[in-house]
């Protein structure tokens, strides 16, 4: 019984971690895209450091090489980090209009 309780606590858990995955991503990628690798499927960021710990969250192992800010034609922000490992480069896009101009971020 308290296998089922710690696995139904774990799974309800779990789930949980996947909503609020799924709530920092803009739209949905469509396929063969992955969050984060365009306009269209930017990342919602919180802070400067929410950046970095999606990175080494979601790209272990892969170390930021250079940031830089984006402003489309809509005035909207965005932080685009590069970022490298193995020689192998990856270009991802963080949607920072609920902090850009408010502070720094951190």
């Amino acid at each position: 019984m308290a296998f089922i309780r710690r696995f139904g606590l774990a799974l309800t858990l779990g789930l949980a971690a996947c909503t609020a995955e799924t709530s920092q991503i803009g739209t949905a990628p469509a396929p063969g895209q992955t969050a984060g690798s365009s306009e269209q499927t930017a990342i919602k960021a919180e802070s400067i450091a929410f950046e970095y710990q999606w990175i080494a969250r979601h790209r272990p192992g892969w170390k930021p090489v250079s940031q830089g800010l984006l402003i489309n034609d809509a005035d909207e922000p965005f932080d685009l980090i590069t970022i490298e490992k193995g020689g192998k480069t990856e270009a991802i896009y963080f949607d920072i209009s609920s902090f850009f101009g408010t502070g720094f971020g951190f």
